[in-house]
This record gives C-alpha cells, structure tokens and sequence, in this order.
C-alpha cells in the first residue's frame, strides 16, 4: 500500500474514534429522584467518647517516702462518660519505666461533656522519680 492510502484509512479511524466519544459524552441529563415533597433529611452528630489525661506533679513525699502523682482527666467528646482506666507508670531517673499501676478514675459515675475529675497514685518504688499516664479504656 501506499504511504497516501495509510494516510486516509488512519485519518478515517481517528475521525470515526472521535465520532463516537463525542455521541457518548451527549447523554441525557438524569432525572432528580429528589421531588420537592420530600423533606430534608436531618443531619445528626455522631457520638464521640473522648477523654484528655494528664499530670499535674509528680514528686517524691520524703515523710511517707512515696513518689506521688496527682492529675486530672477531662471529659473532651460529646457524650457522658462512665467508666474510665488508666495507667500510672513511674519511670527512674532517665525515664525507663520501672512500675506501672492500673487505676479506675471512673467507676459507674457520670462525666458530662466538658467536666473533669482529679486522681491521685502513689508508689513506694524507691527509684521512681518520675510519672506519666496512659489512657487505657474509657466508655
């Protein structure tokens, strides 16, 4: 064949390509399945069970030779909390974690949104100058 006959079969092609992507891409507009009798649907907030910890000090009682941490928790979601765990670990003085103690901060009480609450542990662990806390359940 020739280079001329090549030429008009692929221009063919492309215009018939072109052709039909073009008659595809004109469909009709679909139908609103929405009528206007239909009232709006209410948009309603999920429920969230959120809790923030933290520390307010850590030292070391000589009279009772305890390491003491004292902090709070705080109620961050938009429901009521009733139960809330966490984890006291008391670390040595380059913050290896030498103890840990589970505590119920919440047991069957009721936290609303926004509210905190105090705790307090101890430990007679002699290295312990250190506290952090983890969040362990909370609902």
């Amino acid at each position: 064949m020739s280079n001329h006959l090549l030429t008009w079969i692929t221009t063919l092609i492309v215009i018939a390509v072109i052709s039909i992507l073009a008659y595809r891409s004109q469909t009709t507009a679909p139908t609103s399945q929405v009528n206007s009798n239909t009232p709006p649907k209410e948009q309603t907030t999920l429920r969230s069970t959120q809790v923030k910890a933290r520390i307010n000090s850590c030292r070391r009682i000589q009279t009772d030779e305890k390491t003491l941490a004292e902090g709070y928790i705080e109620n961050i979601g938009n429901t009521d909390l009733r139960y809330v765990t966490l984890e006291i670990q008391w670390l040595n003085r380059i913050g290896t974690i030498i103890e840990s103690k589970e505590i119920y901060v919440l047991r069957d009480e009721k936290l609303t949104p926004g509210q905190q609450k105090n705790f307090i542990s101890s430990t007679s662990n002699q290295i312990a100058t250190r506290c952090n806390v983890r969040k362990v359940d909370w609902w």
